[in-house]
């Protein structure tokens, strides 16, 4: 029989560890928070140079083993899956030491560099990977992992196009799916099919979730009232996605009559470049052929990872299903220039100021508040600057947030800047940013700032001369 814990908080050494972070004020505990995570990857680092070292002396054959993966799984209680991880990562890293000064320095976490090795491990891709490293490496350091990870895609995408198109056929011809009641449950699932036509799916059944969602927040308030936001929704995020796929089954069952089924609208985002080639090679416009392949020039260009064909939910989508889809009308094209700014959205206007609502929330995939993972069509368009503060009601100065973050935003001063990198960072009141542990802070250039700032000027001289004329 297990005896119960009773012990006086002193004489427990973890129980001590949380009695001296009690003691710390939220700002000191923020601070330990980032040493320990920055001592955490540095000792990883150095495990993993230790690996590297070990395997290359195997040291795994003093105790019987057969290979460095059982050695790690004896002596370190790993998984198998755990062990082949490190060893890959420090395949990687004897091929690229500069990796491991990064992780070193705590500027690279654990999962930016497994995702480093994943990468590297990918035969696809490997022959082109060492081209890529130092971009990687500073979108790696620069930007949260979400957005990394992103930048991979699009590297993947970029070195792989045919073998990505390969996929891309595999999984079309090997589509299923599978409806069954298994004992007292329903058993639906999916796999397979196109990216564009695996978004589509995706937003259907988002738009049946937002309702359900809506349900549930006007459900809240009812039973709540002022104190709404304090409490948790009456379901969870899984509970709604089943509940939205029984509502979408019937809402079908009810629409089944000709004609009476529309068309669902898919957004792939392109950067301008890639369009125009795109059309040049279909000979849909004058101008000279992409090359499948044309890794050489992508390297020359600065923001060579800005180069996409993706939905709006970041899937990549080869450019030639990009075309087909375009053709048929089943999509939307989404043009964007070099800022991410939306400047052709197909059968819409050229947009570069406006209220332009749908197209700031285009590129947007999350509320915009570090960590949040509330979808953008839940969240809110406001200013980024606010209205009060000569903020303009433009693409530029929009900002995407859930109607919690949005109240914080207002409320603390709070603000995005784009940097010099063109990257989107979030700015405290106070002017410091809520950045991840490692990354430096950026280097900021900050248009809707300077425009506030002339509107402010120009607002002054407009009111003195104002004063003069009347005096």
């Amino acid at each position: 029989m297990i005896e119960p814990l009773n012990r006086s908080i002193t004489s427990d050494p973890f129980d001590e560890l949380v009695g001296e972070c009690v003691v710390m004020s939220n700002r000191d505990l923020d601070a330990h928070i980032r040493s320990l995570e920055l001592e955490h990857r540095a000792v990883e680092a150095r495990l993993a140079a230790a690996i590297v070292v070990a395997e290359q002396h195997q040291i795994y054959r003093a105790d019987g083993h057969r290979s460095m993966k059982s050695y790690l799984v004896a002596t370190c209680n790993w998984s198998s899956a755990d062990a082949a991880r490190w060893r890959s990562i420090g395949r990687m890293l004897t091929w690229f030491p500069i990796l491991g000064a990064y992780w070193l320095a705590g500027r690279l976490g654990h999962n930016q560099v497994a995702l480093f090795a994943r990468t590297h491990g990918n035969r696809r891709v490997t022959h082109r990977f060492a081209e890529f490293v130092p971009l990687l490496l500073k979108h790696a350091a620069e930007l949260p992992y979400d957005g990394f990870e992103q930048c991979v895609k699009r590297f993947v995408s970029h070195a792989d196009q045919n073998g990505a198109h390969q996929d891309r056929d595999h999984a079309v011809k090997h589509r299923s799916a599978h409806a069954a009641v298994n004992g007292t449950e329903l058993d639906i699932g999916v796999r397979g099919g196109d990216p564009v036509t695996a978004t589509e799916v995706v937003g259907i059944i988002g738009r049946f979730e937002q309702q359900e969602f809506d349900r549930d927040v006007v459900a809240r308030l009812a039973e709540h009232g002022d104190h709404a936001t304090e409490h948790e929704l009456p379901r969870t995020a899984t509970q709604r996605r089943f509940d939205a796929i029984v509502a979408m089954c019937r809402a079908a069952a009810a629409a089944l009559q000709p004609g009476s089924v529309a068309v669902p609208l898919v957004n792939i985002v392109i950067d301008e470049t890639s369009f125009n080639e795109l059309q040049a090679a279909s000979g849909l416009a004058p101008g000279r052929p992409a090359l499948n392949n044309r890794i050489g020039e992508f390297l020359d260009t600065p923001d060579v990872l800005k180069r996409r064909c993706e939905t709006t939910e970041g899937v990549p989508v080869h450019p030639h299903d990009a075309l087909r889809a375009m053709l048929t009308g089943y999509v939307r094209r989404v043009v964007i220039d070099s800022h991410d700014v939306v400047i052709n959205m197909g059968r819409k206007s050229r947009l570069y100021t406006g209220p332009a609502r749908e197209a700031a929330m285009l590129l947007v995939q999350t509320c915009q508040h570090p960590g949040c993972d509330l979808p953008a069509a839940w969240s809110q368009v406001d200013h980024n600057h606010e209205w009060k503060d000569g903020g303009l009601t433009d693409q530029d100065n929009s900002k995407i947030e859930c109607a919690t973050h949005n109240v914080f935003k207002s409320v603390n001063g709070w603000h995005t800047v784009q940097g010099e990198n063109n990257h989107w960072y979030t700015q405290r009141g106070d002017g410091t940013f809520v950045i991840p542990v490692g990354m430096p802070e950026p280097d900021v250039h900050d248009p809707v700032e300077e425009q506030r700032v002339d509107n402010l000027a120009r607002q002054r001289i407009d009111r003195l001369i104002a004063d003069r004329r009347a005096a």
